[in-house]
């Protein structure tokens, strides 16, 4: 339903036929697993610096139980723009070192997705934010080659270089 809003809206992301296309013939990886409690918005953007020097996690007005990979696609929309090596770290150490390629194809049709619906989403939320997502669609478009690679770009250039130490 969200891919079709975005199949009728009037803005459309030059050369969307191969992520739309990728989105429809994949969508049926997703939701396979059993489903699991997910905080529904989780990215750096809801992560704080506590006075006790620990890391805390806010704002879960958006908790859910669904996808065990899902959570993830936020890395792609936000959370590369503030730092690769966080982002690199945290699909490293979810996965305690190398994710399995299953990771990697079910990310690729998250990302496809909510790149393209972000799109008709923020339309509503005035130009800035509009600007803002047809950036980071842009953006993922080029890491995913048009959605014609599993593994985005940003993290095959710099999987090695932050390693995860176990």
């Amino acid at each position: 339903m969200q891919l079709q809003k975005y199949e009728n809206s009037s803005i459309r992301i030059p050369n969307d036929e191969t992520a739309i296309a990728f989105v429809r013939n994949n969508i049926n990886m997703l939701c396979k697993s059993s489903p699991v409690y997910e905080h529904g918005d989780f990215h750096v953007g809801n992560l704080i610096y506590t006075p006790d020097k620990t890391i805390g996690v806010i704002d879960f007005n958006r908790l859910e139980c669904g996808d065990k990979y899902e959570e993830f696609y936020k890395i792609e929309s936000f959370d590369i723009e503030h730092s690769i090596a966080f982002s690199v770290g945290e699909i490293q150490g979810y996965f305690n070192e190398n994710p399995p390629i299953d990771f990697w194809k079910i990310q690729a049709v998250y990302v496809a997705h909510a790149s393209l619906y972000s799109i008709k989403w923020a339309e509503k939320l005035g130009q800035k934010e509009f600007d803002g997502m047809m950036k980071r669609c842009l953006k993922s478009f080029d890491h995913y080659d048009n959605f014609n690679l599993i593994i985005p770009k940003w993290y095959l250039q710099n999987k090695d270089k932050y390693k995860l130490k176990v």
